[in-house]
């Protein structure tokens, strides 16, 4: 598998950031063929003509102007939630984070989604994701997080 390339798995474009000759890589969701969809799952793993690959980041843009979508969840293997990746999602308010390693949140990740919105993290990581969700200007004060 190239690094680079960009495979459409199910409703997703995702990007190839690393692969290796045991069949193991990672992956960048890239965005969506269906700007309509009225839920965002970000999977844990993608197979590509058969090799598994981990969903590591969430590119620029990727889901921004998704108008429909009340809903994401975020899955475990995801690190990084690029530039603009919710933005103008109006009706997101339901957002769910798996992951317990997320590193980076971009600018503008989640700028105009509902204005109500409510962000789920693990319980072990409250404390350290309310600091990078604050650092990414991801929250405004009618938004909560727990």
């Amino acid at each position: 598998m190239a690094v680079g390339k960009v495979h459409t798995v199910g409703n997703f474009h995702n990007k190839i950031t690393k692969a290796d000759s045991t069949g193991k890589g990672t992956v960048l969701l890239t965005g969506t063929k269906n700007k309509k969809i009225k839920s965002i799952r970000v999977p844990e793993t993608i197979n590509i003509k058969g090799t598994k690959f981990r969903v590591a980041g969430i590119g620029k843009a990727a889901f921004k102007g998704c108008k429909l979508a009340s809903r994401a969840v975020i899955g475990k293997n995801v690190t990084t939630i690029g530039n603009n990746a919710f933005e103008a999602c109006k009706k997101l308010k339901n957002i769910e984070v798996k992951t317990t390693s997320l590193k980076k949140i971009g600018k503008k990740a989640f700028k105009d989604i509902h204005k109500k919105a409510r962000f789920t993290v693990p319980q072990k990581q409250l404390k350290k994701y309310k600091k990078l969700f604050k650092s990414a200007k991801a929250l405004t004060k009618s938004m909560k997080i727990g």
